[in-house]
């Protein structure tokens, strides 16, 4: 059975390096993923009372919007500039 899963394993990697255009879209969306990881532990040490906004992109390169809240410690994440709009609009609804 573990050569099986061996076998797959060594037949999957064979299909991505045989493919760079998979073997980019993989290491582009990891580095995504990344860089998203690492806001959001930056927004947790530095929180101040504004909130922390960045942005970032998906493999096909459409923009994203998340952000931070540290009075409410709440993230949102993968948001349109609309939404980012109408977040931030209710944080500071009186």
């Amino acid at each position: 059975m573990s050569n099986l899963t061996l076998s797959s394993i060594g037949d999957s990697f064979s299909s991505l390096h045989s493919s760079p255009s998979k073997t980019t879209a993989l290491c582009s969306h990891f580095i995504t993923k990344f860089k998203s990881s690492c806001h959001q532990m930056i927004a947790l040490i530095t929180a101040g009372k504004e909130p922390k906004i960045w942005r970032s992109f998906d493999t096909e390169g459409k923009l994203y919007w998340n952000a931070f809240d540290p009075q409410s410690h709440r993230f949102v994440k993968d948001l349109s500039e609309a939404e980012m709009r109408i977040w931030i609009e209710q944080r500071y609804r009186f």
